[in-house]
């Protein structure tokens, strides 16, 4: 009787321990595999700050004006090795405290507060300033999100400035004990710490404001409450085999040592 209670537990803890196919399922709409939806998206251009760093590439057709050019170009690290984009970060143009990035031979411009394309503008008209026929790219190179909890513990590098989180997720691969309606993320302001909770299996995900991430934001992956009852389970069962281990030693040695009398 008292294995059967003890059976029934085992059974009973399985039952509840199993995460459902509907917790698992990202962006859980109802849709006809003949469907076609549409989602405004609610993406909004991150608005560059103190800190960040910033890849400058001013170019010319004209050799002479190249060769001036590339004093400034040598700092962006625009090698194709395989450490491209980690030099890139190292040498690129930062921020300052005061708004700006100062630039050799064309100056200082204040690009805080300007989206990446508003900033390409202000380093454009600068460059005009000076020289005529240059071409101007603008590339942001810190963006960097930092993933905890059932997605391990490590910082992810983007190479582009629009990021979502399933872009995130494609990186981190969260483990299946991650709680996929409550991802936490923490978004550092200037005086502040901004929190809020985002549900992944919503049917409007893609139209969240949060879906999409910005640099040096903290992802935290929950886990789901069942996860300390499978561990628990995981545990008992290792200790149950131990004890059925010990006995079935026992039992032979008891068997051997009767076979002596």
């Amino acid at each position: 009787m008292r294995f059967k209670n003890i059976l029934l537990i085992i059974i009973s803890c399985l039952f509840f321990s199993c995460t459902q196919y509907k917790d698992m399922v990202y962006v859980r709409a109802k849709q006809n595999i003949s469907d076609t939806l549409y989602y405004d998206s609610n993406y909004r251009q991150y608005l560059l700050r103190a800190g960040d760093i910033l890849d400058v590439v001013i170019k010319s057709t004209n050799p002479e004006l190249s060769r001036i050019l590339g004093q400034i170009n040598t700092r962006t690290g625009t090698t194709s090795d395989a450490n491209r984009f980690i030099n890139k970060r190292l040498s690129g143009y930062k921020i300052g405290k005061d708004g700006k990035i100062k630039i050799p031979i064309i100056g200082e411009i204040e690009v805080e507060g300007k989206t990446l394309e508003e900033a390409e503008t202000a380093v454009c008209d600068a460059v005009d300033a000076k020289f005529n026929n240059a071409y101007v790219r603008v590339n942001l190179v810190s963006f960097e999100v930092t993933v905890i909890g059932e997605a391990g513990g490590s910082a992810v590098i983007f190479h582009k400035d629009k990021v979502s989180m399933l872009d995130l997720i494609a990186r981190c691969k969260p483990t299946n004990y991650a709680d996929l309606h409550e991802i936490l993320i923490l978004r550092p302001m200037e005086k502040s710490t901004k929190t809020f909770l985002i549900d992944l299996t919503r049917s409007d995900l893609l139209t969240d404001e949060n879906f999409y991430l910005q640099p040096d934001d903290i992802v935290y992956f929950k886990p789901i409450r069942t996860k300390t009852i499978r561990i628990a389970l995981s545990e008992y069962s290792m200790f149950l085999s131990f004890l059925s281990s010990i006995a079935g030693i026992t039992s032979t040695l008891l068997f051997i040592l009767s076979l002596k009398k």
